[in-house]
């Protein structure tokens, strides 16, 4: 028997949500996270990714959130109504997304008899399980001699809740986005080929649209690439990157998602040319909303204004690149309406926390002596660590 989910939590909070979730369970969930790193920096490093992986995985599920918000309420009746007419539940936003999901709850609903909501706890955990093994490669390659602090201080975000079996459509986008940007660090060292970060681009996109807003990063990357005079490779990508998107146009096409409903059906498209809808009007309120989930999501931003005052920022390939990705998904957060409210859809702008988190980061540890870390930033990663693992916690507990 299919059970609905628990009802999806109220609007915004009252009061700076975005300052006040600390609490003693954040700070056990710090200490038991902080612990963990610790002790896998002792091992070789594809022993450390390996154990961290299955670890946080664990942890994400044990504590996974019960916060669903209205879609989330829905996606049971949506599944129970497509998933037996055509196998599956899509939409032109969230193609491959939607259909994994749709298809593991079918298979487990049926031999296990797993909710939907379940399913997508398993599966959103699991993620997070291959998320932070990207993650930790992403660090050992970029900064070996303090990956795990990196990792750390990456890691104290609330954008992370995504992985605390998260019932939304973002959590194994956001992990192909991960390896999006581990992909682009090694090919700008000229370790791999332009064609693997654009392929992987377009796969993220077609699991869920909001990947798109990386392309002005994709295009840079490709602008490196004919520079370095790599017209295959450069050919390959360009061309492998329309087949990933077109192919999976027609395969859905051809099960019943017809690609000439993209433009009425999509938000890419405004739902049919209704691009003002999709995007905030001047508001006072929600720009107080955004401003405390930006801090709730990825408390770094604060870092930002700092390192570019005082030019902390080099303007070096990869800071190119992450500024290119940082820069426009914090428009994105800044224009695009939430359609459930700004905390109800908090998880729609949790991607965002990836390139920022990593543009922040990697600068405000270049500039420090490689073997002591100031108390300052210290004291911030703490903090930022506490107040989104309280938050994390908060959503277990509802």
């Amino acid at each position: 028997m299919v059970q609905l989910p628990p009802a999806a939590g109220s609007g915004a909070p009252d009061g700076l949500f975005g300052f006040s979730q600390l609490t003693g369970w954040g700070l056990l969930l710090s200490a038991g996270i902080a612990g963990i790193v610790l002790a896998a920096s002792r091992l070789p490093m594809k022993a450390a990714r390996f154990v961290l992986a299955v670890a946080f995985g664990t942890i994400f599920f044990l504590l996974r959130s019960w916060f669903i918000n209205p879609d989330g309420v829905l996606f049971p009746m949506k599944f129970m109504v497509d998933v037996p007419a055509r196998g599956f539940h899509a939409t032109h936003d969230e193609m491959w997304e939607l259909y994994v999901h749709s298809r593991v709850w079918y298979y487990m609903n049926e031999y296990v008899g797993w909710s939907v909501v379940h399913s997508y706890q398993v599966l959103s955990s699991l993620a997070g399980g291959a998320f932070i093994y990207l993650l930790a490669a992403y660090w050992q390659r970029m900064t070996p001699h303090r990956w795990a602090l990196m990792l750390l201080a990456s890691l104290a975000g609330g954008y992370v809740q995504l992985f605390f079996g998260d019932a939304e459509n973002y959590t194994l986008t956001t992990t192909l986005v991960m390896a999006y940007f581990l992909a682009s660090v090694l090919f700008l060292d000229e370790v791999t080929s332009i064609v693997v970060p654009s392929l992987l681009l377009a796969v993220a996109m077609t699991f869920h649209l909001e990947a798109g807003f990386l392309l002005p990063s994709l295009v840079y990357l490709l602008f490196v690439a004919y520079q370095r005079g790599q017209r295959r490779p450069l050919w390959l990508a360009v061309t492998g990157f329309a087949f990933v998107v077109t192919g999976t146009l027609l395969f859905f096409d051809l099960e019943g998602l017809p690609i000439g409903d993209l433009v009425s059906h999509s938000h890419a498209f405004g739902d049919g040319g209704h691009f003002l809808e999709m995007l905030n009007a001047p508001s006072g309120e929600v720009a107080f909303q955004i401003a405390n989930l930006a801090f709730l999501l990825v408390p770094a931003w604060v870092l930002v204004v700092p390192l570019i005052a005082y030019r902390r920022i080099a303007l070096d390939r990869v800071n190119i690149h992450l500024l290119l990705a940082s820069g426009v998904m914090t428009v994105f957060v800044l224009v695009w309406k939430a359609q459930l409210g700004v905390y109800n859809d908090w998880n729609l702008y949790a991607m965002a926390g990836v390139p920022i988190s990593l543009l922040v980061w990697r600068n405000a540890f270049r500039v420090l002596d490689r073997q002591r870390t100031p108390w300052p930033i210290a004291a911030a990663i703490g903090l930022f660590l506490v107040h989104s693992c309280s938050w994390i916690v908060t959503n277990h507990l509802k």
